[in-house]
């Protein structure tokens, strides 16, 4: 059965669905006032929980070392949540840099205000929200496909603590599959018992601007994951530590790797999904 519009909706239901929303607002503005008083101090170890409200400074003082633009910081002003919207006040970084890519790719450093609540997740199975003590600024990547505009990447706690198991489980010589905002090559990078990383990204435009971010200890190839494990044996690297899926459990449709796993030796014991392996694993 198709959904109804809203403004299709008899004024009764309207109202009643309003009167919904006004008091899920409310009790969401009272549980915040209520927990922002004893806020979570986030650091590496942070735990995951169902509703979680988080010290900003504390965010910023164990992430923002890994912002890839640091001076385009913006704390000034609100700017909207809806992610899809392109307001004339926001400050837009064009990262294309080159004419012939079919689609646009902007940065944006968007504020998100105190309060607001985003979808956490602490893993593929543990599904919350979170919100910050105050306005608090997103890293965000968007894709502008001439008609229509989506979040490619963004620097969130759910970023952060869903990828924490793969900097974990990194070490010695380890391949990165998908730059991002590099963020997490440089976690990984920063690590006593890593030795060497090597970032495998197939998007051209994000190398140009993300990689003179990243150190130069972190080689950065361009080309596809999977014809680069294919070519490349696997005792070139000792640990692979993939994120290169839209969603967290879009890894476990992925076909592509399933065959990989089969053809080549070791791979499967070496490596690292967010989201988990595809199924059959």
């Amino acid at each position: 059965m198709s959904s109804v519009p809203f403004f299709l909706l008899p004024k009764f239901m309207q109202d009643r669905i309003e009167s919904c929303r006004k008091a899920e607002r409310e009790a969401r503005k009272k549980a915040f006032d209520k927990m922002k008083e004893d806020p979570i101090i986030w650091d590496d170890k942070t735990k995951f929980e169902k509703f979680m409200v988080v010290d900003t400074q504390s965010w910023y003082e164990h992430t923002r070392e890994f912002w890839p633009f640091q001076d385009q910081y913006v704390v000034d002003r609100r700017v909207t949540t809806d992610w899809k919207r392109e307001l004339e006040t926001d400050i837009v970084i064009d990262v294309t840099k080159n004419p012939d890519y079919p689609d646009r790719m902007l940065y944006r450093h968007q504020l998100l205000p105190a309060g607001d609540f985003l979808e956490m997740r602490g893993s593929k199975y543990q599904k919350g929200e979170i919100a910050f003590t105050e306005d608090t600024v997103i890293p965000t990547i968007i894709r502008d496909r001439r008609f229509s505009w989506s979040v490619w990447m963004s620097f969130t706690p759910m970023e952060y603590m869903t990828l924490r198991a793969g900097t974990r489980f990194a070490r010695g010589d380890v391949l990165v599959g998908g730059l991002g905002m590099g963020w997490q090559a440089k976690k990984i990078a920063a690590k006593k018992n890593v030795k060497k990383v090597t970032v495998v990204e197939k998007e051209k435009a994000l190398i140009d601007v993300i990689g003179p971010t990243l150190p130069k200890t972190i080689e950065v190839v361009h080309g596809s994951v999977y014809d680069y494990l294919k070519k490349n044996s696997i005792t070139k690297h000792d640990r692979v530590v993939l994120d290169i899926w839209p969603g967290i459990m879009d890894s476990r449709d992925d076909y592509k790797l399933h065959r990989l796993f089969r053809e080549v030796t070791g791979l499967r014991e070496r490596t690292w999904c967010w989201g988990g392996k595809p199924r059959g694993y």
